[in-house]
C-alpha cells in the first residue's frame, strides 16, 4: 500500500509542478496518436479500497 501511496503523490506532483521534457513528449506523442485528453487530476482517483 505505500508503494502505491508513492506513486499516486508522484502522479499529483507532476500533475501540479509539470513533467519533465522527455516523458511529457511521449505522453503528447500517445495523446496525439490515440486522441486521448490532456491528463487531470481527476483521471487518478485514490482508490478508497486502498485506504
Amino acid at each position: 500500500m505505500v508503494f502505491q501511496r508513492r506513486v499516486h503523490a508522484q502522479v499529483m506532483t507532476y500533475l501540479e509542478e509539470g513533467i519533465p521534457e522527455r516523458p511529457a513528449r511521449f505522453i503528447k506523442a500517445l495523446q496525439n496518436y490515440y486522441h486521448t485528453p490532456e491528463l487531470t487530476a481527476e483521471q487518478f482517483p485514490w482508490p478508497e479500497a486502498l485506504n
